[in-house]
């Protein structure tokens, strides 16, 4: 479990062989590249493809009943996608035809069924039509002036005047006048939606390409990605160059595929200045975190540590205690199996991704087993089995219990932020620096102390005890000599340095009271979702005579799902909060790493 060692490395290739060089390089699949601008009417046109093949696939849905077509390469893809823009084209075409008629249709209700050429037989006689829509309180203006009522609205009156509009008139506002009759609308619009479900059935039969279309994505993708370097690669007369980064086991191949195919290389550590892209070495245990950091998008910096195994240790036990009901964590492990024998018999095998909600329903049992949380259930908890895996520290009046869960919690916060100073202490040693980790270590129990005396009020300490005063007092001056020491700067000036931030450190130390009580949320949130089951449990309980019997199972179900809903987003906010800000603040990871992604062959040939 380890952050990989990296080396940088500059490759000098013969631009006449340039793509041959390219081809051998993503073949080889080690060297993750400095960023490149790709440019060109090729690189340009391979965007519009993969833009063009997107398009088209993000609106093919899948349909198990359509058998998928075979894929026959790029250009075949990119007629199929060609096919069905044209037909999404056709029907958003139609659907605006629709909506236009609607609109029209809806304008010309008020007059009736118009018929157009009425207009074009009183032009041959000379005889204009004009048509005006008022308000109703300005109609009796047209009473008497030769026009003609045609209907109206609630609002509005329509007149029609024939021949020519009395001076008077002029100035109201016209209708104008339809170029098809209601019923020619109507006809239309009926022809559209034809159309637009004929255009649904083809784009339904279409879904047979999805499968093609998302494959030349990926080939198209691959495609620009080597365009990207083989256009964007540094040229100085006839050589071409590039630089990037290689993890070291691999530069061994990397420095035999240099010498096969005579490419110039140059291997060298990161200087401090280089961006260099993480790649994560991880145990299997540490390795089923992986699932919570790619949903995140985080990921430890190059130079940072790598903190994965401890913090899948305490993201388990503080997803246990935010759940907090081993009834909770029985269904999460029944769904979570039955999910894996799904994928084993559909696929012939369980990706990894399975095991973390297994380990999550595995601690989330044992917690909910030993504290006597079922449910949240009494007649279950008094079940004997159930009742003798509950732990006897457990078995106290609900002060003592509240008093005994709030030590758990800040328990395992000083445990966690404590490691967090030894790796961080680990990591700098034998800077100077390093040392004052040691007086944090001193405040953060001395903090500690005092959390359980104002908060906890733990039996024995009812007063903070004197000696925890000396140790806070003894950390803050050693935080106060080594904080500030660095790499040429004289211990004297380190001091002095410290002095100047003295504000600071006093801001920091009192910071870490805060960093300890953030991990009461683990009593507050489990205390909570427990209050609220029995909540619903009393109210089902309440309903459980005759036929309102049904009502009250659908409270106590709809209550637990509810329950569950908060414990799972619990467990985004709370157990992930307490991992990525308080105990890697204490490390110093700062999650500001990318990910080492090599120049290599990402499509089946």
């Amino acid at each position: 479990m380890a952050i990989v060692k990296m080396k940088k490395v500059s490759l000098v290739l013969f631009d006449k062989y340039r793509e041959e060089s390219l081809e051998k390089l993503r073949e080889i699949g080690v060297v993750h590249l400095e960023k490149l601008e790709g440019r060109g009417e090729y690189y340009d046109r391979l965007h519009s493809t993969a833009e063009q093949l997107k398009n088209a696939g993000v609106l093919l849905s899948p349909d198990k009943e359509i058998l998928q077509s075979e894929y026959r390469g790029v250009e075949d893809a990119v007629e199929k996608a060609k096919e069905v823009l044209s037909v999404i084209e056709q029907k958003k075409s139609l659907s605006d035809k629709v909506n236009g008629c609607l609109k029209e249709i809806e304008r010309l209700e008020p007059i009736g069924d118009f018929e157009p050429e009425t207009a074009g037989t009183l032009a041959e006689k000379n005889l204009g039509l004009t048509l005006f829509s008022v308000n109703k309180t300005d109609a009796v203006l047209f009473s008497g002036k030769g026009a003609f009522n045609v209907g109206g609205t609630k609002s509005k009156m329509f007149f029609a005047v024939i021949g020519e509009v009395p001076e008077e008139l002029k100035d109201f506002d016209k209708f104008d006048l339809p170029e098809k009759s209601i019923s020619t609308l109507r006809k239309e619009m009926s022809d559209a939606e034809e159309g637009i479900a004929e255009s649904e059935e083809k784009i339904r039969n279409m879904s047979a390409y999805r499968t093609a279309i998302q494959k030349a994505v990926e080939d198209v993708e691959s495609d620009i990605d080597f365009e990207t370097v083989r256009s964007g690669i540094n040229i100085t007369e006839e050589l071409s160059y590039l630089r990037g980064y290689c993890p070291e086991p691999a530069t061994g191949k990397l420095q035999k595929e240099a010498s096969a195919n005579s490419w110039g290389l140059v291997t060298e550590d990161p200087s401090e200045d280089d961006e260099v892209p993480t790649q994560l070495k991880l145990g299997k245990f540490a390795s089923l975190l992986e699932p919570v950091t790619n949903f995140l998008g985080i990921l430890p910096g190059y130079r940072e540590y790598d903190i994965s195994f401890f913090f899948l240790c305490f993201f388990s036990i503080f997803t246990a205690m935010l759940i907090g009901d081993a009834g909770y964590g029985s269904l999460f492990l029944i769904i979570t199996i039955a999910g894996m024998i799904a994928y084993r018999a559909k696929k012939g095998n369980v990706p990894w991704i399975f095991f973390l909600p297994l380990l999550l329903s595995v601690t989330t049992i044992i917690y909910g087993a030993i504290s006597g949380t079922w449910f949240a259930s009494k007649s279950i908890m008094e079940i004997s089995f159930f009742d003798s895996l509950k732990l006897d520290a457990f078995r106290v009046d609900s002060d003592a219990q509240i008093s005994l869960v709030m030590g758990i919690s800040f328990f395992l916060g000083i445990i966690q932020l404590l490691i967090g100073v030894v790796q961080n202490f680990k990591k700098n040693f034998p800077k100077l620096s390093s040392f004052a980790q040691i007086g944090w270590f001193a405040v953060l129990v001395a903090i500690y102390y005092l959390v359980l005396t104002l908060v906890v009020k733990r039996e024995g300490l009812e007063t903070y005890p004197q000696e925890m005063l000396y140790v806070l007092l003894g950390g803050v001056v050693i935080i106060f000599l080594f904080g500030a020491q660095e790499e040429g700067r004289s211990f004297i000036r380190g001091i002095i340095s410290s002095l100047t931030n003295f504000l600071q450190l006093f801001l920091d130390v009192v910071g870490t009271f805060s960093d300890i009580m953030s991990y009461v949320r683990l009593f507050a949130v489990g205390l909570a979702s427990v209050k609220i089951a029995e909540t619903f449990n009393q109210l089902g309980a309440q309903m459980s005579d005759g036929p309102i019997i049904i009502f009250g199972i659908v409270i106590v179900i709809l209550g637990h799902t509810i329950n569950i809903v908060l414990g799972l987003m619990a467990i985004l906010v709370h157990a992930v909060r307490l991992n990525i800000l308080e105990y890697s603040g204490k490390v110093g990871v700062e999650w500001s790493g990318f990910k080492y992604e090599p120049f290599k062959i990402n499509k089946e040939n």
